[in-house]
């Protein structure tokens, strides 16, 4: 037997281990750096006419471009491309809108003659723009000049492709006696009544969306930066004042044209964060332009009525418009209306305002809308403001009874149809006299015990609801007992 030592290996194999772990957990990995705060983009910039103002609302950037929270905004910049449009713009546009209302008057009349077992009820593609539905190849205003804004064609589309595939892909022309469409001298197919062999028949070509006036205004969106100006910063106290609920709306002054033609303007808006980063610049898409129209009158004469139902508005208008008129309704404190609060029609000049609040302070206005889409209003008719307290008396209660009790007299009535009764009062006079209250507090029963009756008086007793305001109602009719 070898004298040699053994080796023992698991003492060693333990040391290596814990001479590995101590490395390990001496290793420290690279620091992870923190999120830069660059605010999200805005995508919601939403822009109308109010009289010469342009109105802009966009969503409070909550986020930054990943979706962390951020801490705040700390500036808003807007701006704004104004563009002359030629003379003859508005008429091109007009003849555009002529050509789709003839488009979707043929597809409704194709609608309405399909045959029997084929659904004619299928829904309308696009947007109701202006009130009027829109064939999907409705072209746009001014289409010679949209290469401006044309993006550059991506790799691998059908125009890299080599001349022989393109080739491939386009059809001859059918043989005029057969309809037969020929390539490589090999017969493809014939087109007769039943239609392309193996196509399944489509039916009419659906609407689409309408052109719009704003189609008139073309932005080459690589120079818009460069092009536009920045026509207001909003930082501290007014950044404050503009900010309405989540979302951020203010105003901008508009100048009409001074040529023979009209004007365009295109909007855009960028977010600084309190870190001192700034958001990319909103897009430049239909929504955030604007055509600047003649703006209808503005309502005259306002008048507000508290009730107790609500508030009741009305006032006078030198034009009925053609799409009615907006109420509009903000906090004494808020600087901004949000969405109207209702809409009437032309012929109407009123509206009840059952939403308000009693011990709310609010200041009303109201406009008169030209057009709905895009939205074209006047300038706000003169605010109101209202203190609108609850100073209405509830109803009274009914059918007071008295019953002599042997020393009492127990009253009781039915109760008040108000719905803020917070209790009644009950008053007892003797004849010739004049009336006291029996109760210091209101009670909230039906009913009440005069205990303080004396034999041989005639007494008449009434009750008054009161609400919980501290109005009282109107007395009861009185009912007359005389104690035994």
């Amino acid at each position: 037997m070898s004298s040699r030592p053994r080796l023992r290996l698991w003492p060693v194999l333990g040391l290596l281990a814990a001479a590995f772990a101590l490395h390990a957990c001496g290793h420290k990995k690279a620091p992870v750096p923190p999120p830069r705060m660059i605010p999200q983009t805005v995508f919601q910039l939403k822009v109308h006419q109010r009289g010469n103002e342009a109105v802009l609302r966009f969503p409070y950037p909550t986020t930054n471009y990943r979706g962390v929270p951020l801490s705040g905004i700390a500036r808003v910049e807007v701006f704004q491309l104004v563009q002359e449009l030629p003379a003859d713009a508005m008429d091109l546009y007009e003849e555009q809108l002529r050509e789709w209302r003839e488009k979707r008057a043929a597809y409704q009349e194709a609608l309405a003659v399909r045959p029997a077992g084929v659904d004619t009820t299928e829904a309308v593609e696009g947007e109701v723009v202006e009130g009027e539905l829109v064939p999907d190849d409705a072209p746009s205003p001014l289409e010679p000049m949209d290469e401006l804004a044309e993006p550059p064609t991506p790799e691998g589309s059908e125009d890299d492709e080599p001349d022989d595939v393109m080739e491939r892909r386009a059809p001859e022309a059918p043989d005029e006696a057969t309809g037969a469409v020929e390539e490589d001298g090999e017969e493809e197919g014939t087109e007769g009544e039943e239609g392309v062999e193996g196509e399944e028949d489509e039916g009419p070509r659906s609407p689409g969306q309408a052109p719009s006036p704003v189609d008139l205004i073309l932005v080459d969106t690589r120079r818009y930066e460069d092009d536009a100006e920045i026509v207001t910063t909003l930082e501290g106290s007014e950044l404050d004042g503009a900010i309405l609920g989540s979302e951020i709306v203010l105003r901008i002054p508009l100048e009409p044209s001074t040529g023979v033609g009209s004007v365009g303007y295109a909007f855009a808006v960028r977010t600084r964060s309190e870190e001192g980063l700034e958001s990319a610049l909103s897009p430049i898409a239909a929504a955030s332009k604007l055509l600047y129209r003649a703006p209808p009158a503005a309502p005259e004469a306002l008048d507000i009525e508290p009730r107790p139902e609500g508030i009741h508005l009305s006032w006078t208008a030198s034009e009925v418009p053609e799409e009615g008129f907006k109420v509009y309704r903000r906090d004494a404190q808020a600087r901004e209306y949000a969405d109207a609060i209702g809409t009437v029609g032309g012929e109407m000049t009123e509206y009840n305002d059952y939403g308000a609040v009693l011990g709310a302070r609010y200041i009303y206005a109201v406009t008169a809308v030209e057009r709905d889409q895009p939205l074209l209003e006047s300038a706000l008719s003169v605010e109101r403001e209202i203190f609108y307290q609850d100073r209405f008396p509830p109803a009274a209660p009914q059918a007071v009874v008295a019953f002599p009790e042997e020393g009492q007299v127990r009253v009781l009535w039915d109760a008040s149809t108000s719905d803020d009764v917070a209790g009644y009062i009950v008053y007892r006079r003797e004849e010739g006299g004049s009336a006291r209250a029996l109760n210091e507090e209101p009670v909230d029963d039906l009913e009440l015990v005069d205990t303080t009756v004396q034999p041989g008086q005639v007494l008449l007793y009434a009750a008054v609801a009161v609400d919980g305001a501290g109005n009282r109602s109107d007395a009861s009719a009185e009912v007359r007992v005389r104690i035994p």
